[in-house]
């Protein structure tokens, strides 16, 4: 697609060969993931979209899936969200990229802006979240906060060469962060309060 960082002096070969370490070493992660906790998924806790699904007669209450169609829906639920607002954010998203590129950004974009909603669901379903998940989604904020920084500042090291997405990015990395910033309020809250396990308010508590 010609969107790969090329650089001017060094050879090309380690960047590329990082990503493709990249690609290989997250693959293992995901492969370690399921086969060594795969057990201790909570299914009925992974509710996301439940009752939208329920209501069009694709799952039950229980959010049990009982055949292959209430199992589909369940776990493409979010991919056709990420679908329709892939389609929406390229109507509006700034660039001059062909469609077909266009598309690959803004699906990549609205997924990394999202991927986390479910979980953020899980936790305000269960209002208490282990110290590891909420250190997880913690880091991930992080992660967003400095990427969102070097897009912010890149012009000031580079001001002859701004990337042309940069607003694209900034806009992207600023949604993610406006996701997680309900739950990082009360996770640094846990954390100066000296707890352990993030506990959530429920309504009745804000109330």
């Amino acid at each position: 697609m010609g969107m790969h960082y090329r650089p001017r002096s060094l050879p090309d070969f380690p960047y590329k060969a990082m990503d493709y370490l990249n690609a290989v070493v997250s693959l293992g992660v995901v492969v370690y993931a399921v086969t060594s906790f795969g057990p201790s998924y909570e299914a009925q806790k992974d509710s996301f979209g439940g009752k939208l699904l329920a209501k069009v007669g694709l799952m039950d209450l229980d959010m049990k899936p009982r055949n292959p169609v209430q199992q589909g829906s369940k776990w493409g639920f979010l991919y056709v969200i990420i679908v329709v607002l892939s389609f929406a954010w390229y109507s509006v998203r700034p660039g001059t990229y062909a469609f077909n590129t266009g598309m690959f950004c803004c699906v990549y974009e609205v997924m990394t802006a999202i991927a986390l909603l479910p979980q953020l669901w899980m936790f305000w379903t269960d209002k208490k979240v282990s110290s590891a998940l909420a250190n997880f989604v913690a880091l991930t904020a992080l992660n967003r906060f400095f990427t969102l920084s070097f897009w912010v500042l890149i012009p000031w090291a580079f001001p002859w060469a701004t990337p042309s997405n940069r607003t694209n990015q900034m806009i992207s990395e600023a949604g993610n962060l406006l996701i997680l910033a309900d739950f990082m309020y009360y996770y640094i809250q846990a954390r100066l309060q000296g707890k352990t396990e993030i506990v959530l308010p429920s309504h009745s508590d804000e109330v």
